[in-house]
């Protein structure tokens, strides 16, 4: 070693042979063509095509919940107005009734006459009171079987000053149908006597009633309800008159009785 260059002789000296690397143990993906022939698949691709599977199906799902919600949120707001538009109460005013006026003719002043010989006046008769015959029930009218309609939560009150009567009810589906559509009349009655009856609301011109009722066909409250509704009406009466009955008269839009119920007025 004594001939061998300074730089040379330090370098074998200060030699360490290399050591063997070990390599470590990798797990290989192979894909397996359609040709029979196979395809090492790195796993950065992999992983990149894992990601992208999983964001396309989160966007898809969230998607979809939106899509969901906004059905949800749409059917929530159809509820709620449905069931305002059955909270609704009808009021009808009717207006006040008035006694047929007469008009009075001015007659020409007779010419004066030669007075008769002054006779002694009949004696006066106690006038006979008035009578006042109570409402008879109506002849019986076919009703719709099986019923469909019930009325519940009946009210009715007159003002302190007897010019007002307000009453309320609810009208109740109880057959298994979507909807129940009609018209109703309310009648109050203080005797027998038809032309003191008052219809709520009230009848057209041309219109009567029949056999005691209204035509179910014509005029009336008409309504339309999936479970129940409820009815107020409002009408000016005669002070002096007092009702002893009211009749609810429930029908069908082609005039078919669907109920008919009798109430006994106690204000």
């Amino acid at each position: 070693m004594e001939n061998l260059p300074r730089n040379m002789a330090k370098d074998l000296v200060n030699f360490k042979s290399p050591q063997m690397i070990k390599r470590k143990n990798k797990k290989v993906l192979i894909q397996v063509l359609g040709n029979g022939r196979t395809k090492i698949v790195k796993w950065r691709g992999f992983f990149k095509f894992c990601m992208a599977t999983l964001l396309l199906l989160s966007f898809l799902s969230s998607g979809t919940a939106g899509l969901f919600y906004y059905l949800y949120q749409q059917t929530l707001e159809e509820n709620n107005r449905l069931k305002t538009d059955m909270a609704d109460m009808v009021t009808v005013q009717i207006p006040e009734v008035q006694p047929n006026s007469e008009k009075i003719l001015e007659e020409p002043e007779p010419e004066p006459a030669k007075e008769p010989p002054v006779e002694d006046p009949p004696e006066e008769q106690p006038a006979e009171p008035e009578v006042e015959v109570e409402p008879e029930p109506l002849p019986a009218m076919r009703v719709l079987k099986p019923l469909r309609a019930a009325i519940e939560n009946f009210k009715i009150n007159r003002s302190n000053n007897k010019q007002t009567i307000k009453l309320s009810f609810d009208i109740k589906k109880i057959y298994k149908s979507k909807q129940l559509k009609g018209r109703v009349f309310a009648v109050l009655k203080p005797s027998g006597d038809f032309k003191k009856w008052l219809i709520l609301p009230p009848l057209p011109p041309s219109s009567e009633l029949t056999a005691g009722r209204p035509q179910g066909d014509k005029a009336g409250k008409t309504f339309a309800i999936s479970r129940f509704r409820t009815i107020k009406l409002e009408t000016k009466a005669d002070p002096d008159l007092s009702y002893k009955l009211i009749t609810i008269h429930i029908f069908t839009r082609d005039g078919k009785l669907l109920l008919e119920k009798n109430y006994p007025v106690e204000f």
